[in-house]
């Protein structure tokens, strides 16, 4: 704040889930003005343009990169792809998409290791540490929503922010206390509320920051102390729970529906071709039975394979990802035990040096046999 004071430009960097990404209920299915529709109108914009206001000498830029259906693994897989340069703040909020920690924990752990409030806390250390080694001169601030469906990944989140000492809004309370503040219009949607819930969080951060910014003003920068010490401080979970969640942080091969590929595929057979078959969630997509496509890739010195595909409960198909001669099987569809209704981006992680597969549907590490610095399709 005190550079927003001296009237310089700050670069506010924004990741999460579908409410932070502004959005509220289908706008298909209502032609109510006041439904939340894009980041422009979500609470970090609103969030944003107050710093304007508050600091009209200085130049606030927003890059909101928050995606519907994305809980921490997923975004985890894509913190290579970003530019860092010139971020300042960087505003995390995961806490809707987080509460499915039963997925959370089926492709990071076996059962028997972790429960699911410990899986969603080992991803987010993982977050929070990966994004202040990509950004060690921006301020980490994690917003805490309050949906109130939320029960499992609040204190999988409090834990490690406690640890950390990160600075957050916790939002959580205020909404248990004061339940008008997670509003609706029509039908009700316990995950994505409307316009005046992203108002009411971009209000409070605003008074938050407002008060610390008049307790703090008055200080020299050296008696303000480094809020992100990570370097005096250890892990909270044990590294054979962090480390099942691998970060590739300069990725040799990309293929991406939203951003930018250095690789592209080759389609074999069928209709594999890329756009959004909903709202916002672009991918490759076939809708012939049998399609195939080859995907060039390379390995740096520590092969590791991500992959995020969608799951939801209809319309949706199974595949295999063929690599080095071994087979993956990938569900579309939720299980019929799991009583998930809602469609959401699934991220799964590979050790892909491990020589086999150990039960991976079960959470279980699973493996390509991949060499070092080697390449395949």
């Amino acid at each position: 704040m005190r550079r927003l004071a001296t009237g310089a430009t700050i670069k506010v960097m924004v990741l999460g889930g579908s409410f932070t990404a502004g959005i509220g209920r289908q706008p298909n299915k209502s032609k109510d003005k006041h439904l939340i529709r894009d980041k422009a109108c979500a609470w970090s914009a609103r969030f944003v343009h107050w710093l304007r206001v508050a600091f009209p000498r200085s130049t606030a830029v927003l890059d909101n990169l928050a995606q519907g259906g994305s809980p921490t693994p997923v975004i985890l897989s894509g913190l290579g792809l970003f530019d860092y340069t010139n971020v300042d703040l960087i505003l995390i909020d995961t806490l809707v998409n987080d509460q499915i920690g039963s997925e959370v924990r089926r492709f990071g752990f076996k059962y028997s290791d972790i429960d699911s409030t410990q899986a969603v806390s080992a991803a987010y250390e993982v977050l929070i540490r990966t994004l202040h080694e990509l950004a060690p001169k921006a301020v980490l601030y994690s917003v805490l929503d309050g949906c109130p469906g939320c029960h499992l990944a609040v204190p999988a989140h409090r834990q490690v922010l406690n640890f950390y000492d990160v600075p957050r809004l916790d939002y959580v309370d205020v909404v248990a206390q004061l339940q008008t503040l997670w509003a609706y219009m029509g039908k009700k949607n316990t995950n994505h509320p409307d316009f005046r819930s992203h108002q009411a969080v971009a209000d409070v951060l605003a008074l938050t920051w407002c008060n610390v910014w008049s307790r703090i003003s008055s200080l020299k920068s050296k008696d303000v102390g480094d809020i992100m010490a990570f370097s005096l401080k250890g892990y909270y979970h044990p590294a054979q729970y962090r480390e099942r969640f691998h970060i590739c942080k300069r990725p040799c091969s990309v293929l991406s529906a939203r951003g930018t590929s250095t690789t592209q595929p080759q389609v074999i057979t069928g209709n594999w071709s890329v756009y959004a078959d909903r709202p916002g969630k672009p991918g490759w997509i076939s809708t012939v039975p049998g399609s195939i496509m080859d995907i060039p890739l390379c390995f740096g010195k520590k092969p590791t394979l991500s992959l995020t595909y969608l799951r939801s409960y209809e319309k949706l198909g199974k595949a295999i990802l063929t690599l080095n001669g071994k087979d993956l099987h990938l569900d579309g569809l939720w299980g019929d035990d799991t009583g998930q209704h809602f469609a959401q981006s699934f991220t799964i992680f590979s050790q892909a040096d491990n020589p086999e597969m150990q039960g991976w549907s079960e959470g279980g590490l699973f493996g390509f046999d991949i060499k070092p610095n080697s390449s395949h399709t």
